[in-house]
């Protein structure tokens, strides 16, 4: 995929929420949209996402001697310590072009796309697209084929995805760098031809927050490899 993407919403979330709820959000809007959606986020309290498949035991081994909270998400991956982060996703419904292109070729347009506003506002990033599998349970241990790296190899950006029957979300996350003001707008205008902003509602969050008690803060979805 080498087009942009037409209408884009922009959630740049000011409230910060639980990991089970920021998990259960990307779900709850996923099946509401009907065009594509950015969304920031923040997180309240010390968590680390883990990829769907990835089990809780060797998350947890990571983490021994700190005292954080963990959430499983819906997309797969590696381990994400979000109390370093910048934590984006990106939503796109079925049938969408985003979300029909193959993995791969999804990953590889919206890290270029990220990689490029990034380095407007001044930042040293560049797509790693070389393939790799760095056989590492923390996802920025290493970079892997399409992540993003600065100039001497560190990982600065990685993701996740996971389709279903509602569309595509792809969760991402940005650390070991500085980043500039402006680069969320470019980021967006550089997926899209147009931006428009979407409001978080009261009733959503509380939706999520429903979802979250069901699924997401679920001992049985965290245990459950």
């Amino acid at each position: 995929m080498n087009k942009r993407i037409g209408d884009l919403w922009i959630l740049d979330q000011a409230i910060a929420l639980s990991g089970p709820v920021n998990m259960a959000l990307d779900e709850i809007l996923l099946n509401q949209i009907t065009e594509p959606l950015l969304r920031f986020y923040p997180w309240s309290g010390d968590w680390v996402s883990f990829g769907y498949f990835k089990p809780i035991v060797e998350v947890r081994d990571l983490f021994i001697k700190e005292k954080v909270s963990f959430v499983r998400r819906r997309s797969g991956g590696g381990v994400v310590d979000h109390r370093i982060d910048q934590t984006y996703s990106i939503l796109a419904p079925k049938n969408h072009p985003l979300c029909l292109e193959r993995g791969a070729g999804s990953y590889a347009f919206l890290h270029g796309v990220l990689a490029e506003a990034l380095r407007e506002t001044g930042l040293d990033a560049h797509r790693e697209d070389l393939l790799k599998d760095n056989g590492d349970s923390r996802c920025f241990e290493n970079p892997v084929q399409f992540d993003l790296i600065d100039s001497r190899g560190n990982k600065i950006s990685g993701a996740g995805q996971h389709r279903g029957r509602s569309g595509l979300i792809h969760q991402g996350s940005i650390q070991n760098c500085e980043l500039k003001e402006g680069w969320k707008d470019r980021f967006a205008d550089g997926l899209a031809d147009r931006v428009k902003h979407y409001e978080l509602d009261e009733t959503l969050i509380k939706d999520a927050e429903r979802l979250a008690e069901r699924r997401y803060g679920n001992s049985a979805w965290l245990e459950r490899r």
